[in-house]
């Protein structure tokens, strides 16, 4: 007598889809709008004039039109800087698989950021001395709010899109055991 058995073993199925990380940037932009200046001027008589304009813009006392065209610049580059930045941390977390820690080397380095230091004399120019050939009368125009001057800023904007990933894990093939038997005929029936 011959008992078979015939095994089958289980095998297990994974299937998996890789999460998605997608960004687009779009930049913000500052418009400045300008009406031009108008004066009337009326000179008799001269005069020795002296304009202190530069030497106290350059230790930062400034006219309002300089003073908003410095912050809509500085404004505007930071805003550029940012979204530069923000993308390169995108970059590196997106890079995630490739290995290292981006969020914790994005932390530290927000955490602690670089400064320069320097020295700097003031005021760094002198006065403007002119030499009129008179009475010197002017007349500015009124430009209306804020001089003429109309500054408008178009935010920028950042969309994500994250897809997670998904994993399957589904019985391939089931196990099995098959007995069977099968008859040893060992008699010898020949005579």
């Amino acid at each position: 007598m011959g008992i078979i058995l015939n095994q089958t073993y289980a095998k297990i199925g994974i299937e998996n889809t890789p999460g998605e990380l997608q960004m687009q940037t779009r930049h913000p932009k500052v418009e400045i709008n300008q009406q031009q200046a108008q004066i009337q001027m009326k000179s008799e008589l001269p005069r020795v004039m002296i304009d202190q304009y530069e030497a106290f813009a350059s230790a930062g006392l400034k006219g309002t039109l300089d003073l908003t065209r410095e912050i809509a610049a500085r404004a505007h580059q930071q805003s550029l800087n940012y979204i530069a930045q923000t993308a390169e941390d995108g970059d590196q977390l997106a890079d995630i698989a490739s290995g290292g820690n981006p969020i914790v080397s994005i932390a530290v380095r927000r955490a602690y950021p670089m400064h320069e230091y320097g020295c700097d004399y003031l005021p760094k120019v002198g006065p403007e001395i002119t030499v009129a050939g008179g009475m010197l009368e002017v007349w500015l125009a009124d430009n209306g709010p804020n001089n003429g001057v109309e500054v408008t800023n178009i935010e920028g904007d950042v969309d994500i899109n994250y897809t997670p990933s998904s994993l399957s894990i589904y019985m391939k093939q089931y196990q099995s055991l098959k007995i069977s038997y099968q008859p040893d005929n060992k008699i010898d029936v020949r005579l």
